[in-house]
């Protein structure tokens, strides 16, 4: 909606800074989940968990 209204501002920066943040914040979403070494997000495989699970060959280190 946000984009919609203002649609006509947004710069390649504001698009930048956009991708950042939600790379960021992603990032933390995922350190989280390692921390509480938990297995499910919103009843979803949390991304570590997923790769345990199905890449049975790669260490738990390297999936967190």
């Amino acid at each position: 909606m946000g984009h919609n209204i203002y649609q006509d501002y947004i710069t390649d920066e504001v698009w930048q800074f956009a991708i950042t943040f939600e790379l960021l914040h992603t990032m933390a979403l995922i350190h989280d989940d390692i921390i509480d070494e938990a297995d499910k997000r919103h009843n979803v495989a949390t991304i570590h968990h997923y790769i345990n699970k199905e890449h049975t060959n790669i260490p738990r280190r390297i999936a967190e």
